[in-house]
């Protein structure tokens, strides 16, 4: 049943008020996308499904994904545009290719653009620029990422932390300054991934049997996927 306690719509939602994301109109994606992207709303138990899928394959195929995934990535006037006839479908499980080719996909890499996330080289191929650190741990804190390329990560709590973001009554602000410390790249999600935490503090804890909990990120959104470390 906690798998089914998380809000399948929290990914629309964010998409559509974080500021770097809201000034992309719908307009402007139809303008400059002629794949027609479908929606895609997530869904906990497509973390666990994406988690999977990445762990059995090998380095080799993982970064074969990778570099087919970027020849799709373009640049038109400053704005991000994802073109899937350049994907290679024998490559890619269907749950996962339906994921990249849906709108939410190409906000997110238009806001990971606006972030400095996602960069383009003088021949303008598409890099992403997600930093590669694992396990960085700051006073029960820590961030692991997972394919950075793909954008799934987790955001880790000791239990000391929960507690004390659940029980002591920290402010949302006084949250994202941890977690901007323990991990300085989630800077412009900070605020969000902490009122997410308060918000949730009761289901953090219900995930705590001592060590702590996770909570999912998927392209640097937290999505309120749950779990126990």
């Amino acid at each position: 049943m906690k798998k089914n306690i998380a809000n399948i719509f929290v990914l629309a939602t964010l998409l559509g008020t974080t500021p770097q994301i809201s000034i992309l109109t719908t307009a402007n994606t139809k303008l400059h996308n002629e794949n027609n992207l479908q929606k895609w709303i997530s869904t906990p138990e497509d973390f666990e499904y994406i988690e999977k899928y990445f762990n059995f394959k090998t380095e080799q195929e993982k970064q074969e994904l990778k570099e087919n995934l970027l020849t799709a990535i373009g640049l038109k006037n400053d704005v991000v545009v994802f073109d899937k006839t350049k994907l290679n479908k024998k490559k890619w499980d269907l749950k996962i290719y339906q994921i990249i080719t849906s709108d939410e996909y190409l906000k997110t890499l238009n806001w990971l653009y606006k972030n400095k996330m996602l960069t383009f080289d003088e021949q303008e191929k598409a890099h992403f620029n997600f930093p590669k650190i694992k396990n960085l741990k700051i006073d029960g804190i820590w961030y692991e990422t997972y394919w950075y390329w793909f954008g799934w990560a987790k955001l880790h709590l000791s239990s000391n932390k929960i507690e004390a973001f659940t029980d002591f009554g920290e402010s949302t602000t006084e949250i994202a300054e941890q977690i901007i410390e323990a991990a300085p790249y989630l800077v412009p999600v900070a605020l969000i991934i902490a009122s997410v935490i308060t918000t949730n503090a009761a289901i953090l804890k219900s995930y705590d049997y001592g060590n702590g909990a996770w909570l999912g990120l998927l392209w640097f959104i937290p999505d309120m996927g749950f779990g126990s470390n």
